[in-house]
């Protein structure tokens, strides 16, 4: 629900007029990224004192993970082989998940310095 529900309210929208083009992508994975960093904050603020900081770390990973995905759009600027672009675009997309995963990893490891004893 989530990561999907911006994307779902602006499809609809698009039906109604509403188009945002080229920021389709942008506008959904941020809206939809902070939609699911607060959805697990709810999770995590039981374990950690400093769990709202995985709000702005979670977000984050997810802005600058698809802003990964957005460099696909200039890759054709570096060459004329497909191949070549076939791959660098492959690359670019699984490199997202790399950087999501790193930045959310280093936040976490923040949180659970600041973790609460279990009871």
């Amino acid at each position: 629900i989530g990561l999907g529900l911006p994307f779902l309210i602006f499809d609809i929208l698009s039906k109604a007029g509403l188009s945002l083009d080229d920021v389709y992508l942008p506008v959904c994975v941020s809206v939809g990224g902070l939609l699911i960093s607060f959805f697990q904050y709810r999770l995590l603020r039981p374990l950690f004192t400093k769990a709202k900081y995985w709000i702005v770390g979670s977000y984050a990973a997810w802005v600058i993970a698809s802003g990964t995905v957005l460099i696909i759009n200039y890759t054709k600027l570096v060459s004329a082989n497909n191949w070549v672009l076939f791959f660098l675009n492959l690359f670019l997309i699984l490199f997202g998940g790399i950087v999501l995963g790193m930045i959310t990893g280093l936040t976490l490891r923040f949180l659970f310095m600041y973790a609460r004893p279990l009871r």
